[in-house]
């Protein structure tokens, strides 16, 4: 019921701002058709047939993060394929200037079921990484459902915020529970997350990677790792 509440909501709020987003993909250089899940040409060429690890961030700080973790994930797990996708455009410029050339960047998808399931197809991952907060329900599940491993990285959970999670608490305990492993930034995001459902054993406390780099070896050994935890 709150999936299908919160569905019909983003298809509102989709129609509402379809002008907005049509201005933006005509005048800013947003691309309406990865914002749909259309990935055509480049990354049929880039991926060539090999399933990538997919990083989803949202902008500039979270990619910052990615720059710091994908190298040192690339020298742990001998990656060549990576998808990173970000929300907003200054992300996407910022990823590719700063990112490994086994990168590609790609705008996200809207969080709509038919958008998400598109660009799932297109892209095949064997992993999702989310950074920080970036929990979009219709990703994570279609992610669950297609038998997609699914991590966080440095994954935050603010005292400010912390109350308008605990509202939507039965949608995002699911969907949480989808997650093999998060990698938090702190002890106390750690206490708020497990407050929200999600297994102690799930859950890693290693500091913030924007400021403290100096084990991201042994974090990225956390994502590379044999799946230990069964989905649902």
């Amino acid at each position: 019921m709150v999936m299908r509440l919160y569905n019909i909501l983003m298809m509102v709020g989709i129609v509402v701002a379809s002008p907005v987003l049509l201005w933006l993909g005509w005048a800013r250089g947003h691309s309406v058709r990865e914002r749909v899940g259309i990935y055509n040409g480049p990354i049929e060429n880039f991926l060539n047939g090999k399933r990538p690890i997919w990083f989803h961030a949202a902008s500039v700080g979270e990619v910052r993060v990615l720059a710091a973790l994908i190298p040192a994930y690339l020298h742990v797990s001998h990656e060549k394929k990576i998808i990173v996708s970000t929300v907003t455009r200054s992300g996407r410029l910022t990823a590719e200037k700063i990112l490994p050339k086994e990168c590609l960047t790609v705008y996200s998808p809207l969080d709509l079921r038919v958008f998400v399931k598109r660009a799932f197809k297109m892209i095949n991952p064997r992993a999702l990484v989310l950074t920080e907060t970036e929990f979009w329900p219709n990703l994570m599940e279609y992610a669950h459902q297609s038998g997609v491993r699914m991590f966080c990285v440095n994954g935050r959970i603010s005292k400010k915020s912390f109350p308008r999670y605990r509202l939507v608490k039965p949608l995002l305990q699911k969907l949480l529970a989808y997650v093999e492993v998060f990698i938090m930034q702190s002890d106390a995001d750690a206490e708020r997350l497990i407050r929200l459902g999600v297994a102690e054993k799930n859950v890693i406390v290693s500091g913030n990677i924007k400021f403290d780099l100096g084990d991201t070896d042994e974090r990225c050994a956390k994502l590379s790792a044999p799946r230990n935890v069964p989905h649902g």
